[in-house]
């Protein structure tokens, strides 16, 4: 799904929106359009006129490569009368996409005729930040590095550090570093880090505890490191798992490392993971953290998946971890930005996990990745189990509610009672939510989401 066919909608949303109590209250007009996909621009407009212009805009310029209709779309929405570029540019910083949002509309002559005098000198700022941010962090962990290899120890970079070398320079801001190393070499990978200036910091659960690394070592699968250089406080995440045992897939470590590929990290030559495994890695994580992301996170994906795929590689990997289902979320996440996927690869992923479309299908639109919106707690109850074709999990992820319900009324402070209540209040809404997909398992048409979307909004949540 793309939405740069959305101009003329967009246009005429804030020609005939309204300002109330300080927010734009928009009214879009229906229009055709010709573009094969499951949901039409015009549909997705209708069904989110709640979704502002400087929020539609991101989907055109959070992303590396932004097509000619990318831009005349940007043009047009930047355009139209009451659009803000103290909003645009504020909603880009918040959702860490401004280095993207900057470079290209510096690139584009007439985007950038559009900007405002004042703000030109804060986009170039934003590029810089991103490229001292990067060479901060090169500079800090070169050392260590260079130890490593000579031991002969790999190390494997993760998430933003194995994309930034793929993004322009200055356009992929890191806020800190993760590695995936061969859980045997956590000790040696930990005292080589700790000789160069990082200092280990245990989870908050292990140090609840009182527990110390051993610990830590049997029940997750990641610790971290915090270093400062320049003042500036340097987080660096060590992986030996791309996820904890509790998550249903079957990752195998060594095919990881095994498959890396060979990237530039400041001077210093690491491996990265490969695009797919890459992409794995990703959408386990989206399962990981309830069916949440993060824009930045989904311009990540969009730059895998347009940067080149191997399907048939893709989807085998995805199959053998058990990880069909969150690959296909993840794509229709990509698709989000405008990816191209074939449909043979969603067909291959739904075959390996039912369910999964449907749950893509209400989880990928345009509220997914925009933080004033949120999928609530009893659809993810509901929604999670769909990306999983492991049995166990699901009924797992079942027995959990009402004991994950109890445990969050003690946190708050709240009487056994009041817990109870709370465990049968949070099952209660988890039916509500239950009842809602079902609705939406029958009505999945294009020309039936007008009719459903009061289903739909019972999923989703405005953040407060």
């Amino acid at each position: 799904m793309t939405f740069r066919e959305v101009s003329v909608s967009a246009v005429a949303r804030r020609q005939t929106s309204t300002r109330v109590g300080g927010r734009i209250d928009v009214k879009p007009p229906k229009i055709r359009s010709t573009v094969a996909h499951d949901v039409l621009p015009a549909q997705w407009s209708d069904l989110h006129p709640e979704i502002l212009p400087e929020e539609w805009l991101l989907f055109d310029l959070a992303k590396i490569d932004p097509s000619d209709a990318d831009l005349k779309h940007a043009i047009t929405l930047a355009g139209a009368s009451g659009f803000s570029w103290t909003n645009a540019w504020n909603l880009a910083t918040r959702l860490w996409v401004h280095g993207l949002v900057s470079k290209n509309v510096r690139e584009c002559a007439e985007l950038s005729a559009l900007v405002p005098r004042e703000l030109k000198p804060i986009l170039a700022l934003s590029q810089f930040t991103a490229k001292t941010r990067y060479a901060i962090y090169a500079e800090a962990t070169a050392p260590a590095f260079a130890e490593l290899a000579s031991s002969g120890v790999p190390v494997v970079l993760l998430n933003g550090a194995a994309l930034v070398s793929r993004y322009p320079p200055g356009t992929r801001l890191l806020n800190d570093l993760d590695l995936l190393i061969r859980r045997g070499d956590n000790a040696k990978v930990s005292a080589t880090l700790q000789a160069s200036g990082f200092q280990r910091v245990l989870s908050k659960e292990v140090r609840a505890l009182g527990k110390g690394e051993d610990s830590q070592l049997r029940t997750d699968n990641e610790t971290s490191f915090v270093k400062h250089s320049q003042s500036t406080p340097l987080s660096l995440d060590v992986h030996w798992s791309l996820h904890n045992v509790l998550l249903p897939f079957t990752i195998d470590n060594h095919s990881l490392l095994s498959r890396a590929v060979p990237v530039r990290f400041g001077a210093a030559s690491l491996l990265a993971l490969s695009p797919e495994d890459t992409l794995l890695n990703y959408a386990s994580q989206l399962i990981a953290e309830d069916l949440t992301v993060s824009f930045v996170r989904l311009a990540d994906i969009h730059a895998v998946v347009s940067g080149g795929i191997s399907w048939k590689t893709l989807c085998d990997t995805a199959i053998r971890a058990q990880a069909a289902g969150a690959i296909h979320l993840a794509l229709k996440g990509a698709c989000l930005l405008g990816a191209e996927v074939p449909d043979e690869v969603f067909r291959t992923l739904e075959d390996a996990c039912h369910g999964c479309g449907l749950g893509s299908e209400i989880v990928a639109e345009p509220r997914w990745p925009l933080d004033r919106f949120k999928l609530a707690g009893s659809a993810r109850n509901v929604l999670t189990p769909l990306f999983s074709s492991s049995t166990q999990y699901r009924r797992a992820r079942i027995k959990a509610l009402p004991r994950e319900a109890f445990r969050y009324g003690k946190r708050m402070g709240r009487t056994t009672w009041q817990c109870y209540g709370t465990s049968l209040r949070a099952l209660g809404l988890t039916l509500v939510s239950a009842v809602a997909v079902g609705g939406l398992s029958f009505s999945r048409s294009p020309s039936s989401r007008s009719l459903t979307r009061p289903l739909r909004s019972l999923l989703w949540r405005r953040r407060r």
